[in-house]
């Protein structure tokens, strides 16, 4: 079994005063936010031992706060293809991820992500709001096999749904 988080980038500023969309940072709601998140995955012992983010400004410090708030590390890297991805990029990225890896956490952005979780348990009506985590369990041994609705949603879960 293989568990697959999906984290939308926190809440970010809006694309005025900055040159790209890619540029844009989190707003302070983000950054507090993407920290709740963090702190709500080391609570419950759901830390991803291997990391995957866009490379866009909003998703690399949603997850520098969730790792700071947490204070949880693991093996991460940034990749382009995930801004701007399709389900089909996302896909990809996740069958390349190294076999020992049991939890993978891609942080990326919508409508991707909405997609993805859809495709991935077979439908349903799924929102991923800004700052919002889904766990996708996967009934494989590798991440190479992870196939399109094969997994189960056992949670979604936004900054908002969090205690204050």
């Amino acid at each position: 079994m293989k568990t697959l988080f999906l984290f939308r980038h926190a809440d970010a500023a809006s694309s005025r005063g900055y040159a790209t969309d890619h540029e844009r940072p989190l707003t302070e709601r983000g950054q507090q936010d993407a920290q709740a998140m963090g702190r709500f995955l080391a609570a419950i012992d759901q830390t991803p031992d291997r990391v995957v983010t866009s490379t866009a400004t909003r998703a690399r410090q949603t997850l520098a706060h969730a790792r700071a708030g947490g204070g949880w590390s693991d093996r991460m890297r940034a990749e382009d293809a995930l801004y701007e991805a399709s389900t089909h990029d996302v896909l990809a990225i996740v069958q390349q991820t190294d076999a020992e890896a049991r939890a993978l956490l891609l942080v990326g952005h919508n409508p991707t992500f909405t997609d993805a979780v859809i495709r991935l348990v077979g439908g349903g009506n799924v929102r991923m709001a800004t700052g919002t985590i889904a766990r996708v369990d996967l009934p494989v041994d590798t991440w190479a096999d992870v196939q399109v609705e094969r997994g189960r949603l056992r949670w979604l879960i936004g900054p908002k749904d969090l205690p204050r």
